[in-house]
């Protein structure tokens, strides 16, 4: 084998040589990148794994807050309704209070007046116990009534004072005796004709709210129209003299109670029918 086939022999397998350390550099190369995607897979399904935990997990917490947050709205809605409540319930007793107040100063100045003089009139303690006699009799005639709280009787600075209500008597605003009336009239005039007095005024009143019609311009003009039905009832249905009587309308200007409660307007709706005491009798 001469040189120059030597040679040529040499430098080809000088190039196979570093062929195949090209080739082994290649082959590691592709193994390094083959590890390191096979480390990093992992890594990313472990961030998927963790994000969908924690996911789960603030889904419930929101759940829950949510939940929390409609218990809350439930208490704070019974709450301002009890608060509503409260108020009316505070309002109620103020006026309540302001009843009161109203009559213990009408108790106190009849009291005053009660034992030294009756519609101008000076009274013997006497006589002051006779009139006392006959109201308790009157109350007791007109029981069935007292009882169901239609009816009242006492005595006042102008005589002995019944009290009916207007409900028993007339329709909202009118002044025409409902067919209801009857009874309680003849019942009325029963005590009436018992009685001795020669005078007998017959007083209608209202609320304070205003009525305007053709017929009843004001309250005035109701409160009288219904004491005057009144009268004709008893005079003309149960013959009562009509000498003995005074009419007279006061509107809503002398309350019985206040007029800023249903309770009270419905109290100062009414006809009142006074025995003065006679003058020889005192």
């Amino acid at each position: 084998m001469n040189r120059l086939e030597i040679e040529v022999r040499s430098a080809s397998i000088l190039n196979m040589k570093q062929f195949c350390i090209k080739i082994s550099v290649c082959l590691a190369v592709l193994m390094v990148f083959s590890a390191c995607s096979s480390t990093r897979r992992p890594r990313s399904s472990n961030i998927h794994g963790q994000i969908a935990r924690m996911k789960v997990r603030y889904e419930d917490e929101i759940s829950s807050l949510k939940k929390s947050i409609g218990e809350l709205r439930i208490v704070a809605s019974e709450r301002d309704a009890l608060r509503v409540k409260r108020e009316s319930l505070e309002k109620r007793v103020r006026n309540l209070e302001k009843e009161v107040s109203v009559l213990e100063s009408d108790k106190k100045s009849l009291v005053a007046q009660q034992g030294f003089e009756v519609d101008g009139l000076s009274l013997s303690s006497e006589k002051i116990k006779e009139l006392e006699r006959e109201r308790d009799q009157i109350r007791k005639q007109l029981q069935k009534y007292v009882d169901l709280n239609k009816i009242g009787v006492d005595l006042t600075p102008l005589g002995i004072r019944i009290t009916v209500k207007d409900s028993i008597l007339f329709d909202s605003a009118k002044a025409e005796l409902r067919r209801t009336s009857d009874n309680v009239l003849k019942s009325i005039a029963g005590v009436l004709k018992k009685s001795s007095v020669q005078e007998i005024r017959i007083a209608g009143h209202t609320d304070n709210r205003r009525i305007r019609s053709e017929e009843f311009p004001s309250n005035w003009e109701l409160s009288t129209a219904r004491a005057e039905a009144v009268l004709h009832g008893l005079v003309d249905d149960y013959r009562l003299p009509g000498s003995r009587f005074v009419v007279m309308g006061y509107g809503p200007y002398r309350p019985f109670a206040t007029n800023t409660t249903d309770r009270g307007r419905i109290k100062n709706r009414r006809v009142d029918i006074y025995l003065v005491p006679n003058k020889s009798g005192s």
